[in-house]
């Protein structure tokens, strides 16, 4: 289920979209999503700075942990950004995992480039943020939901989803890369490893990854 969020602030950490030719919309995603162990930074029920991401490296290979309980709900929040005029969209998106500090670390650091080709931008936002969020915008975000921070990875494959089928943007969609910082950056590292094998209509879900900075090199 896909509905607008109303009330929300704009300009996603400073970038003012309509600026540079573009148009943003807020959108709350309600579905259903896996539980799995928590086995990293990632997805940690103590929050992104309370694991350290060598020692979890040094007895465990960068991968999701195993399922715990199947198709529990949530409601989280997508962000779109698109060219305003539907010609101008290259066809191209980038999924962000959104940092745990409620940022998009590498769309602010790719901004120069995602505007000059017309590339469309999407970000999903951390569960664990949900607590800051419904704490400082109660009338805004009160809907938002999660049983277990590890939802975040099915959230991240219904939202590729939902790009694949147009449903969030003006135009077919020829390629979706995802990408992260730091915190986010493990995030797209992780789901590369785990999640990079699936498909939609016969061709890759996500067709590239890159974490540009990351805990996780393998």
């Amino acid at each position: 289920q896909l509905r607008p969020v109303n009330g929300a602030s704009f300009a996603v950490a400073g970038i003012d979209w309509a600026k540079h030719g573009y148009v943003e919309h807020q959108y709350f995603l309600s579905g259903h999503a896996d539980v799995l162990e928590s086995t990293s930074a990632a997805d940690s029920l103590s929050g992104h700075l309370a694991r350290d991401n060598a020692a979890d490296l040094a007895v465990r290979p960068a991968v999701v942990g195993k399922k715990l309980q199947s198709d529990r709900p949530y409601t989280t929040r997508i962000i779109v950004a698109r060219p305003r005029a539907a010609e101008a969209f290259s066809g191209v998106v980038i999924l962000e995992p959104l940092h745990p500090r409620g940022r998009p670390s590498a769309g602010v650091r790719l901004l120069p480039y995602l505007l000059a080709a017309g590339h469309a931008w999407v970000g999903v936002e951390n569960p664990i943020t949900f607590r800051k969020l419904r704490r400082e915008q109660p009338e805004v975000f009160a809907d938002l939901a999660i049983e277990h921070p590890s939802q975040l990875w099915g959230m991240l494959t219904q939202t590729a989803q939902l790009i694949r089928r147009s449903s969030l943007l003006d135009g077919p969609v020829r390629r979706i890369v995802m990408t992260g910082y730091s915190a986010s950056g493990t995030v797209t590292s992780l789901y590369a490893n785990s999640f990079g094998d699936r498909t939609f209509d016969g061709r890759p879900l996500i067709d590239g990854y890159l974490p540009l900075a990351s805990g996780v090199f393998n």
